[in-house]
Parts: structure tokens; sequence; C-alpha cells
């Protein structure tokens, strides 16, 4: 079990101590009791990954002992940093169908070079066999 102390100030603001939070890991587990201003930058500073990808939160629980006004101004980070999330999802969802758009559009692309070139390469090797059939003509004339 670990504890650490996110935060041991009071609702009026200090630059020097953020508003009262601790959490509590117990294997992988994170309870966080009481979730006071700045909690969620001092979660991040801890070293514990508070989202994943969804934009879920990675604690167990979060147990509020009290109804102090810095937390409530910590929900609202912690809805923000959901709402963000959120967000950041949306992009990489949106990129990835822009990549997912533009590999298509380069396959559709190398085919088309693909064709263009065996079209190319035809007409090439027609013109090499024209002028061989001719130069074998002019060779069997020149002889007889």
């Amino acid at each position: 079990m670990k504890v650490t102390l996110l935060g041991t100030g009071g609702p009026r603001p200090d630059p020097r101590r953020q508003g009262p939070a601790t959490l509590i890991q117990v294997g992988e587990e994170n309870l966080l009791f009481n979730a006071g201003r700045g909690v969620a930058t001092q979660i991040v500073r801890a070293g514990v990954e508070i989202t994943d990808l969804g934009g879920e939160l990675q604690l167990a629980n979060a147990l509020i002992t009290g109804f102090e006004g810095d937390l409530d101004e910590a929900d609202t980070q912690l809805s923000d940093l959901e709402d963000d999330l959120g967000e950041a999802n949306t992009q990489i969802t949106s990129l990835e169908s822009q990549l997912a758009s533009a590999q298509s559009e380069n396959a559709d692309l190398e085919s088309r070079v693909a064709s263009s070139l065996s079209y190319t390469m035809s007409i090439a090797i027609a013109a090499v066999f024209a002028i061989v059939v001719g130069a074998v003509g002019y060779l069997v004339a020149k002889r007889t």
C-alpha cells in the first residue's frame, strides 16, 4: 500500500499548497480521498495515469469527506479533463480515418501507376518487336 498526499491546503488559494486530496494505492487500485484544487495535476505529478484513451478515469473510488468550495473546483477540473480526453479521442479517430482514406488513395494511385507502367511496357515491347522484325526482314531481303 502506498499513500500519497496530493494536497494539504484548504479552500483558501495558496501558491505553495494544493487543495486537500490523498491518493491511496493498493496494488493496481487507486483510491482518491477528497479532490481539492489542483488534484488532476497532482495525480499526474505523482506518476499515476488517471485516464486511458477512452476517457475513463482509472480511479477505483473517489471518496469525498467534506463539501468545500475547492472540492467543487476539483470536480470541475476532473470533468474538464474527461472532456479534453474525449475531444482528443475524437481527434485521434478523425486522424485514423484520414490516414485510412490516404492509404486507400495511395493504393488506388499505385494501382493506376502499375497499370500505366504495364501499358507503357507493352507499347515499348511491341515497338522493339517491330524493330527486330523489320531488321530481320531487311537482313533476309539483303541476303537474297
